[in-house]
């Protein structure tokens, strides 16, 4: 909760808000991730954490990308450290690290939390698409992939037939 409303306040609010017009309404929806944040996890403790399987992997993969692998496509892309986007200052992997770390929880509250990361996702790819810039495809991939893991079902094994 703190960092959603950290990212759209210092971020959005700040200082993105002063070259896009966009983000003057953008920002308040952070701040709406973070009450429910706040609401669901905080007052009423309905946030737990027992994911198995495929949302558990995917969930710790996004997370681990946010914290650690998106940092590294600033250098990697041959921009400076100083432009590095970081989890918890930065929207995206803000989003992305948000993604993985509702994979991991169980229940369906906590699915009301996931259409502000999404949509940040689908925004964030749109407007750096719109800017010609190389990995316009990140936030986009990493919001297909969660929902590919919360829908994600095993197949059903064969089951050997009695007397055959």
């Amino acid at each position: 909760a703190i960092l959603w409303a950290f990212v759209g306040w210092s971020f959005l609010w700040q200082r993105y808000a002063t070259i896009n017009w966009a983000a003057v309404y953008v920002a308040p929806i952070f701040g709406l991730q973070a009450a429910l944040f706040l609401i669901l996890g905080g007052l009423f403790d309905r946030l737990t954490f027992d994911q198995r399987r495929t949302r558990r992997y995917v969930g710790v993969l996004l997370g681990a990308f946010a914290l650690a692998g998106y940092p590294l496509l600033a250098p990697l892309l041959g921009r400076p450290w100083a432009g590095a986007e970081i989890f918890g200052i930065a929207p995206d992997p803000t989003a992305i690290g948000t993604l993985g770390f509702l994979l991991l929880a169980r229940g369906r509250l906590a699915l009301l939390l996931l259409p502000v990361p999404l949509l940040w996702c689908l925004l964030s790819g749109a407007t750096l698409w719109a800017m010609d810039v190389w990995e316009a495809w990140v936030p986009p991939a990493a919001g297909l992939l969660a929902v590919t893991a919360i829908f994600w079902r095993r197949a059903p094994t064969a089951r050997a037939l009695p007397g055959g």
